[in-house]
């Protein structure tokens, strides 16, 4: 059966891009909270980042 390595080997490089992602988003996520994440949601420059993040979490 030809083509079943092939295939396999598509969707292992897909899971791995989609890992890679949200752990983008998660570790994103936690550097706000380290550096006073809620102070940030409130002043940043009239930016709401809190939405902001908040949007993006909705993929995971």
């Amino acid at each position: 059966m030809p083509g079943i390595g092939n295939l396999l080997l598509r969707t292992i490089n897909r899971s791995v891009v989609l890992i890679a992602y949200l752990v983008s988003i998660v570790r994103r996520r936690f550097l706000f909270e380290i550096r006073g994440y809620p102070r940030a949601r409130s002043n940043w420059k009239g930016i709401n980042m809190a939405d902001y993040f908040g949007e993006q979490s909705q993929y995971v």
